[in-house]
């Protein structure tokens, strides 16, 4: 009974340390001050105002951006609604599906030209040419169509 006990307080105890490590806490800058100089953020204004700039530095009232000219703008961290990382995309999908129908219709064109007798379909180049493009771009309209469309992840958000 007392084991029992003890496994229901740390499931509950990891339970609850895994949903706060994962969200934002609002108010709570330390995730924008770990961010090196450079690194591209996306800041939403109170005012409705959304910036995709570069992280330059922050301070105990201000954060510092750096904008496409490379010149720097203070903004008052009361005046930012949130920070946001912008979401990278992911090619893989594309060009996995791009090899395997290519790979699949090299291997069908290949296959009909042995089959085929004194035709342009019996010339194995070629065939296997038409048919691997034909599938390397099918393949990659599917990868590009199963892709995920990425997310920007909140670093900040503000209280108000």
């Amino acid at each position: 009974m007392r084991n029992s006990r003890l496994q229901q307080i740390i499931l509950t105890v990891a339970v609850m340390t895994a949903t706060v490590a994962a969200s934002v806490v609002p108010g709570r800058w330390e995730k924008v001050d770990t961010l090196e100089k450079g690194t591209q953020i996306v800041v939403e204004l109170n005012a409705g105002d959304r910036l995709a700039v570069r992280f330059d530095k922050s301070g105990p009232e201000s954060i510092t951006i750096l904008r496409e000219d490379d010149r720097g703008l203070v903004l008052r961290k009361m005046d930012v609604a949130r920070v946001l990382l912008p979401a990278k995309r992911d090619n893989r999908p594309v060009w996995l599906g791009a090899a395997i129908g290519g790979g699949a219709g090299l291997g069908i064109g290949l296959a009909v030209a042995s089959q085929a007798d004194e035709t342009i379909l019996a010339v194995p180049g070629a065939m296997g040419a038409i048919l691997g493009g034909i599938g390397a771009a099918a393949g990659a309209g599917i990868g590009l169509a199963l892709r995920d469309d990425p997310s920007e992840e909140v670093i900040f958000t503000s209280t108000r």
